[in-house]
């Protein structure tokens, strides 16, 4: 096959057309102390050349390196540019590596320029120590206070008349020097030259359809390749505007999206699920008639979809739409494969979704699917100008993939003999993939090559497939799969991260042995060679790239470290990133790691980094949640509002929440006694502040009564200590959780006149359970939603009972997978200290061997058992502490346990 045409277009002339050509449309837009900032094209032009011929004026040029390091913003795109424009190369680096990874980097390309963010800056200047090639730093946002250059003073020196593009420059120009994130954890530098980044302006914009008109969401991290081809070649040379996203997270995403009207969305497979779930727990949310509802939509767009398009997708699911701010049309996916179900559901909803392949030697992509032709599983076709081939392909066409073009890179920076090892003599580039072309000429891809297993058997057992098939269970949220030799034999390995809903209900003894149970339930139906022999639970998230690819070698590096306490959750190993190393500096992740260790003990815990998940690593739940902020608001005289308190997902956001906070303060004129804690706020809801709905009593009534019925004739179901709840309430019902029958008996137990006084607390997932939404939809019923605001529970809980009125509670939070009482959530010894109420313990039995959690009730299989409902003695926390049991500084979680106890020995 003949080598493809060169391409002798440079990207340098594209942009200069593009900045000409579109000089009064918006380009760039970064919402900064809750406004919008906009740059025009000439804007972006007349700042490029300013930090171009401040670069030039200070000295840079003729090959010289400067490294870009900090959050995605308009800053950083005009110092991206720069660098090149002014005769050196750019090195983007990413700020989430470890500090001594950076310093590698630096040493190895002898980058004399460094263009950071603040919160960056104190690493930077502790690499600077032993790097004496470093000659300045330039701070990429706000302002300092150091004898250092900010970005825009450091621009004010260069002419904004003098052209940093009116060079010539050459195709075979080297622009940027980007470092790998690859999964083997050693970094490579690619050189990529003014060639390649033609492809996605010439290319890829036309295959989708886009155009100038085109608003693309720039979150995609722009020191990668897939952010730096959608966000810079390919959005900048067509005249689009960019709407920046400092951090992929969902809520400040749909705040860009919705006020930008965002068209085009570049995202990594694991933003894409998130997008999708959230869509799918918010239909949950409104209840089973809403579920229904949005399954006859499906239906019909999945029957009508292929005669009336797109349009009528769109008005199907236009409230779906309208959440992504309406116009979000075009979704291209990268960096890992994409599921299934989210491929289908988006497509189904309307929306135009593609993927595209491609590696840091190719800047970005080098196939891409059409925008007018998705293929499910397919990364599309190869680009104009460039080729592609399967060398030694399979039986079934499967062998590693061949690339020659105008994407493909010049090779590996100062080491020529990695460069001849990925080249063959025809210029063929060894990508290390493996797939295979369907006849179309669409390539699927099946994995790595080095990431094969190959078993003693001779079969090969691809973890890519095994991930997908594994991922797809709910009690699963990340699983690594990997090969690895024990005892002379290759085995089919992983490390598990459970599920929230799994980690939260059965705690972190348990869980091992929930997810052992999937497994083997899944693998039933498995040829023998694709089921997984070993795996261990991990806590935290497993280390992965920035696309979200899992670091084969740290998992495996992981698993050996964790396997002699095999069954047992443990921290995952690794070093801080840059990014955590800065954060870590500062006085706020003190005060928070101070709280955090206080609250939850550091007995086992190796160390607190800010990108800790708050749940998932710390194990700080909703409640410990409340208790955290609460601490920290009176230790540091600062007001957590109650709508930021769920948003929070890491140590660091926390972090960064209260130093926004602090200097807010610093501008204000109110005293300290205007200070009130969360506790404090919860403590002085007042019934008037409440909205409380009673709903029917008939409803509830004839429920209870249908359900003793059914419960009376088939099992025998006893009912014994009514006498307890002769006494004048408010008090809380305290009852074990076991099935979804349990809320019926109870309130079937409850004699006619408690029962009308009576609200019930559950999980807002049980509106939307078929055989129970009827009766609570209209019940007095306070719903409590999974992992989300549980300070509105409260406050209706609160003010339940300051009316007098009873409240029915599960403190376990959830079913028992297991029919052992899980541990009792601190809920309700908030409630016991914040209105004195008392409570009755009640002891459900029977209800577990009746109706299984995941099975359909034993109508006629249950006649052995003796199912009860078991009201005991009330108590108040006066008394629990006048017998000793408790102390009058015993915490929530301590009271919790106390009552947990009183239960589970009745």
């Amino acid at each position: 096959m003949d080598a493809p045409v060169q391409s002798s277009v440079v990207y340098a002339d594209l942009l200069r057309a593009s900045l000409s050509r579109n000089a009064t449309r918006q380009c760039f837009h970064i919402k900064r102390n809750g406004e919008w900032q906009s740059w025009t094209y000439a804007d972006f032009g007349r700042d490029l050349n300013r930090c171009t011929d401040a670069l030039k004026k200070a000295g840079f040029g003729g090959g010289d390196k400067g490294v870009v390091i900090g959050e995605n913003c308009p800053e950083w795109v005009i110092a991206y540019h720069a660098f090149f424009c002014a005769g050196g190369y750019t090195i983007p680096v990413d700020p989430n590596l470890p500090a001594a990874e950076i310093g590698e980097i630096i040493r190895i390309s002898q980058a004399g320029f460094v263009v950071c963010s603040s919160s960056l800056l104190t690493v930077i200047e502790e690499l600077c120590r032993g790097l004496p090639c470093i000659q300045k730093i330039i701070i990429l946002n706000g302002n300092t206070t150091r004898a250092l250059e900010s970005f825009n003073d450091f621009c004010m020196t260069g002419d904004e008349s003098a052209e940093a593009l009116a060079g010539q420059f050459f195709a075979d120009d080297p622009t940027v020097l980007l470092f790998t994130s690859g999964t083997t954890g050693k970094a490579k530098g690619v050189v990529l030259t003014q060639r390649n980044f033609v492809s996605a302006p010439l290319h890829g914009v036309p295959r989708m359809k886009v155009s100038r008109e085109d608003t693309m969401l720039a979150v995609l991290p722009l020191h990668h390749v897939f952010g730096a081809a959608a966000n810079i070649a390919a959005a900048l040379c067509t005249g689009m505007d960019l709407v920046f996203v400092a951090s992929i997270k969902g809520p400040l995403i749909m705040e860009a999206m919705r006020e930008k009207r965002v068209s085009i969305l570049p995202a990594v497979p694991k933003m894409v699920a998130l997008f999708y779930n959230a869509i799918e727990h918010t239909v949950r949310s409104k209840g089973m008639l809403a579920m229904i509802f949005f399954r006859i939509l499906f239906f019909l767009s999945m029957t009508l979809g292929p005669v009336f398009g797109s349009a009528l997708r769109k008005k199907l699911f236009a409230s779906v739409h309208a959440t992504f701010g309406g116009r979000l049309n075009l979704i291209v996916s990268g960096g890992a494969s994409l599921g299934k179900k989210y491929f289908i559901g988006f497509l189904r909803m309307g929306f135009t979704i593609v993927e595209g392949y491609g590696l840091t030697e190719t800047f970005g992509p080098i196939t891409l699917c059409p925008g007018s032709a998705p293929r499910l599983g397919s990364v599309g076709t190869i680009l104009p100008d460039n080729d592609i081939k399967i060398r030694e392909p399979d039986a079934r066409g499967v062998g590693e993939v061949l690339l020659r073009g105008a994407c493909v890179f010049k090779g590996y920076y100062a080491n020529e003999q990695q460069t001849r090892a990925v080249f063959d003599a025809e210029g063929w580039f060894y990508t290390g993939d493996l797939g295979y072309i369907d006849r179309h000429g669409y390539l699927f891809l099946s994995g790595r090559i080095k990431d094969v297993i190959i078993l003693d058997s001779g079969k090969n057992a691809y973890p890519d497939e095994l991930e997908d098939f594994y991922g797809a269970s709910a009690l699963i949220e990340e699983i690594g799969v990997f090969g690895v030799t024990i005892q002379g034999k290759e085995i089919i390995a992983a490390l598990i991260v459970a599920s929230a809903a799994v980690t939260k209900t059965y705690g972190t003894d348990k869980t091992p042995e929930v997810i052992h149970s999937e497994i083997v339930r899944m693998g039933r139906n498995l040829p023998s060679y694709k089921k997984l022999t070993d795996f261990l639970v991990v806590a935290g998230s497993l280390p992965k790239t920035t696309t979200q690819k899992f670091k084969k070698h740290e998992l495996r590096q992981l698993y050996f470290a964790a396997r002699d306490t095999t069954g047992k959750i443990r921290p995952p190993l690794g070093v801080p990133s840059a990014m955590d190393a800065a954060l870590s500096a500062t006085e706020e992740f003190r005060a928070v790691q101070h709280h955090i260790l206080s609250l939850i003990g550091a007995k086992g815990l190796r160390e607190i980094f800010p990108s800790n998940n708050l749940d998932l690593d710390l194990g700080l739940d909703s409640m410990k949640r409340v208790e955290l902020c609460s601490r920290l608001e009176e230790s540091l005289k600062l007001t957590i509002a109650d709508e930021a308190l769920f948003k929070l997902q890491t140590v660091g956001d926390l972090c960064q929440l209260v130093a926004e906070l602090k200097s807010a303060k610093a501008t204000q004129t109110s005293g300290e006694g205007s200070i009130q804690t969360i506790r404090q706020r919860l403590s002085a809801v007042s019934p008037a502040e409440v909205s409380l709905s009673q709903g029917s009593n008939m409803v509830s009534d004839a429920a209870a009564t249908l359900a003793f019925s059914i419960s009376k004739m088939l099992w025998k179901l006893t009912v014994g200590g009514v006498e307890n709840l002769s006494e004048d309430g408010p008090f809380i019902l305290c009852a074990n959780h076991q099935s979804y029958i349990d809320i019926l008996w109870l309130l079937y137990a409850l004699p006619p006149r408690v029962r009308a006084n009576t609200f019930t607390t559950g999980k807002s997932d049980l509106l939307s359970f078929p055989l129970l939404y009827p009766f609570i939809k209209n019940m007095p019923f306070i719903p409590v939603e999974r992992g989300g605001d549980v300070l509105k529970a409260l406050r209706l809980s609160i003010a339940v009972l300051k009316q007098g009125k009873n409240l029915i509670i599960f403190p376990e939070g959830g079913r028992s997978r297991t029919g052992s009482i899980i541990p009792f959530k601190a809920g309700i010894g908030m409630l016991m200290l914040e209105t004195n109420a008392a409570v009755i313990p009640v002891k459900i039995k029977g209800s577990y061997e009746i109706w299984p959690p995941g099975e359909l009730p034993k109508f006629f299989g249950g006649r052995h058992v003796s199912p009860s409902v078991t009201f005991g003695p009330r108590f108040t926390l006066q008394k629990l502490i006048d017998l000793g049991k408790l102390s009058a500084y015993s915490t929530d979680e301590r009271i919790a346990a106390c009552v947990q106890d009183i239960v589970e020995k009745m």
